[in-house]
């Protein structure tokens, strides 16, 4: 009886201990994040401002051309690439 009392009351201290070590943690990760966090917050918004502004200059960039969603290479063997179609290596001469 005695065995299970001291190990109830080490679980208890064990699980006590997490939980107190727990909630800092938590805070102090939710203050990290906030702190880099808002930066890159106000990196990205800058970057929005400045796309949307209007420019004096005129647009230089082309507008992008419809690409295929999934370009479909052919095997190696179709491209003529495969060893099996490479020519042999001559016979040295001598």
């Amino acid at each position: 009886m005695s065995q299970l009392v001291v190990l109830v009351i080490a679980a208890a201290a064990i699980m006590l201990a997490l939980l107190l070590a727990y909630l800092p943690m938590r805070i102090l990760l939710a203050q990290m994040a906030k702190k880099i966090a808002a930066p890159i917050r106000d990196f990205i918004q800058r970057q929005r401002d400045r796309r949307a502004a209007a420019r004096e200059t005129p647009e230089r960039r082309k507008p992008a051309e419809s690409v295929p969603s999934r370009v479909v290479r052919q095997p190696r063997r179709e491209q003529g690439r495969d060893r099996r179609d490479a020519p042999e290596p001559a016979a040295p001469k001598g």
